[in-house]
């Protein structure tokens, strides 16, 4: 019972010793716990994420190929660099990610954008692109976002003239 109690005390203490706010630059034993523990943090987020980006092209690669029935009108999200790049030379490459469908109304702020879809980053621009009749995709739900929402990916580069539109995100409402 007493090694119990010595146990809980040490918990409670470690605990309370947590919440009380210390200055990172100036070292000591929490300056080092809080540092390690930033550091774990940030290397889990970075493995989860490396983890989620080697699933997707995993199942991408599973997927089979679908020839769009009729052009379809999606939305792209992605950095600001990049959305000017896709402006001027199209979206080149396979394996671009893009909305499965659009919504009408305002455009999602940046945070809502990466949660819904599973983004790595905020993205700071929403491209609408229009996806040619006969566009080989492959049809699939997002890894990392919000459950059911799907995504198709390209399987061949699109010209600049299927960009239609970019709207600037907000970071939050």
């Amino acid at each position: 019972m007493t090694h119990t109690l010595a146990r809980a005390s040490v918990v409670v203490f470690v605990l309370c010793c947590s919440l009380v706010p210390t200055r990172l630059e100036a070292g000591g034993p929490m300056g080092v716990v809080s540092k390690r523990a930033a550091q774990r943090l940030a290397a889990a987020a970075s493995s989860r994420a490396r983890s989620l980006l080697l699933r997707d092209r995993a199942r991408d690669a599973a997927t089979r190929v679908f020839r769009l029935p009729r052009s379809r009108t999606v939305f792209r999200y992605t950095s600001g660099k990049e959305a000017v790049r896709e402006v001027r030379a199209g979206v080149v490459g396979k394996g671009r990610h893009f909305t499965a469908r659009i919504l009408p109304g305002r455009p999602l702020t940046a945070i809502h954008a990466q949660q819904r879809f599973g983004l790595a980053r905020a993205p700071a621009a929403r491209l609408t692109i229009r996806l040619p009749k006969g566009m080989p995709v492959r049809l699939n739900k997002t890894l990392g976002g919000s459950p059911g929402v799907g995504e198709i990916t390209n399987t061949r580069a699109l010209p600049p003239s299927a960009v239609r539109r970019v709207v600037r995100l907000r970071l939050s409402h």
